[in-house]
């Protein structure tokens, strides 16, 4: 509690700014017990309200961002709009399908869906663990 003191009088150190490590992580915290989804260092209210599908089974979703800064006063709540895409989940082919309009899995642009998919994190069903795309194999699947 005394390094929070010190940094809202404006006393910049290690221990202020692991301090505000710490606060922001309370924040989020309290997001995910508030029903918030979480992507990195935002959040977004799991509500149908706040998806807006933007076609081929991807939902924008509008949220905030927030975090603890220190201040020529002393310390403030850093709050900025936020937003990601979701892809519903079904499987990656479907939607290479619906992302690329066509009709067949043989007329997918596979250079284009190695674009579409690279960087992108899912979460496999049962276990729910979240892996990043990195690159797609040229061998085929047997």
């Amino acid at each position: 509690m005394q390094t929070i003191a010190q940094a809202l009088r404006g006393q910049v150190s290690e221990n202020s700014m692991e301090a505000l490590r710490v606060l922001d992580i309370i924040l989020r915290q309290h997001a995910t017990k508030q029903g918030c989804l979480l992507v990195r260092q935002s959040f977004f209210h799991n509500d149908v309200k706040n998806f807006v599908d933007v076609g081929g089974r991807v939902l924008g979703c509008g949220g905030f961002h927030s975090s603890f800064r220190t201040s020529q006063g002393g310390l403030s709540l850093n709050i900025n709009v936020s937003a990601t895409m979701i892809i519903q989940p079904w499987p990656m082919v479907d939607f290479l399908i619906a992302n690329q309009n066509v009709k067949d899995p043989y007329f997918v642009d596979w250079e284009k869906a190695k674009c579409t998919l690279k960087n992108m994190r899912v979460k496999t069903s049962p276990t729910n663990t979240e892996y990043k795309i990195t690159s797609l194999s040229e061998k085929p699947y047997n």
